[in-house]
């Protein structure tokens, strides 16, 4: 069967996205849900994170959150890590961040779509007073519609 645009951009995800740029602005929306699963800061975080994650499609927008947990705890801190993506090519490109006193962190994640799911990989970059270097910290997303 041959397909017309929307085969260039594989998977439910992009036909979505590709639909909301192509709609009014408003006209449709999706919500992706999954997880964050992010490896240890050596001498400043001791536990591997694993956290919610939650896309947004709305009109021609893509936005991404998560709420971050306080060191080597389950419990929120009340900071929400935030950013946008695009997609390009089939590929769902995140970047964010989160700040508050004593840290900030910028993140980039990305992966291709697939029918009801998507797998991102990349992380984020900290900077605190207890690193002398930004410190790079790998991250994995598996998120499903």
């Amino acid at each position: 069967m041959k397909r017309g645009p929307i085969g260039a951009v594989r998977g439910a995800f992009g036909a979505a996205v590709l639909l909301s740029t192509v709609l009014p602005h408003g006209a449709f929306a999706e919500t992706w849900h999954g997880k964050i699963r992010c490896e240890i800061i050596p001498g400043v975080i001791s536990k591997i994170l694993i956290a919610d994650f939650v896309v947004n499609v709305e009109g021609g927008s893509i936005t991404y959150s998560r709420p971050v947990h306080v060191r080597d705890s389950r419990a929120l801190s009340g900071v929400v890590e935030t950013g946008t993506g695009t997609i390009t090519a089939g590929i769902l490109e995140l970047q964010g961040g989160a700040a508050t006193t004593g840290y900030r962190y910028v993140a980039d994640y990305r992966g291709p779509v697939g029918g009801d799911h998507v797998v991102l990989t990349g992380e984020q970059v900290w900077s605190m007073k207890q690193l002398p270097a930004p410190y790079h910290r790998a991250c994995r997303i598996r998120l499903r519609r």
